[in-house]
């Protein structure tokens, strides 16, 4: 499959693009490009619609990771808000109807252990951050809407960690409710493969006891499951 990555220089790009190069014929966008960028890399804005179509231009699905500084408020509402729309708008007109999205448990205006699972829990964060996710899930389900073969998966990320800050945890002996880079990866993986429409959120962290929420969603949309590595 080819597959456009956005925001692909980020942290959980960093994580991510091996993976996903693995297994599928991958281009890539982000405002600043790494030292290594090669002919694979587009560099421009979401906003910029001549960016966005040649970036898209005979891809068939988009991972979108691109997200706003958390610290400013403008770059929040520029890129999770009107980015979504803007890359969901590009894909339409692209052709594109797979879509993953790495959202955040942010949404949530609770905290680990009060979340409950998919099915009864409701987006409703106060913060900026998680406000502007919430709203960029909203536009997903509305482009879902309107364009019924369009698929987006929200993954709705609780801290996701590299390989290093991932072993640093275990050596400590810490259980704390993160996401490991093998279950981060898988889960991308998983999103890609499965046959889908409409706009689904799903609860994605290595809690392998699953004391901070239930996964039962992840498993039975994306035969998914934390192993905790």
């Amino acid at each position: 499959m080819k597959v456009l990555i956005t925001g692909a220089a980020g942290m959980v790009g960093g994580i991510l693009r091996p993976a996903l190069e693995a297994e599928h014929d991958c281009r890539f966008l982000d405002l600043v490009l790494p030292a290594d960028a090669d002919d694979r890399w587009v560099q421009g804005s979401l906003l910029d619609e001549a960016v966005l179509t040649r970036a898209m231009a005979g891809m068939d699905a988009v991972v979108h990771l691109a997200m706003g500084d958390c610290h400013d408020a403008r770059a929040m509402y520029d890129v999770n808000v009107k980015g979504m729309h803007f890359v969901l708008d590009g894909a339409v007109k692209a052709g594109i109807q797979r879509i993953v999205y790495s959202s955040s448990m942010s949404v949530y205006g609770v905290g680990p252990g009060q979340y409950g699972d998919e099915q009864t829990g409701v987006p409703d964060a106060t913060t900026d951050y998680g406000l502007t996710k919430v709203l960029s899930e909203k536009i997903a389900w509305a482009f879902t809407q309107r364009h019924p073969d369009l698929s987006v998966i929200a993954l709705q990320l609780y801290g996701p960690m590299t390989e290093e800050k991932w072993a640093a945890l275990r050596e400590q002996g810490k259980e704390e409710c993160v996401t490991a880079p093998d279950d981060l990866c898988r889960a991308f993986l998983s999103a890609l493969a499965v046959r889908h429409k409409g706009f689904d959120g799903v609860y994605i962290a290595t809690d392998l006891k699953q004391q901070w929420m239930r996964l039962r969603k992840a498993e039975w949309l994306l035969g998914w499951r934390p192993e905790g590595r």
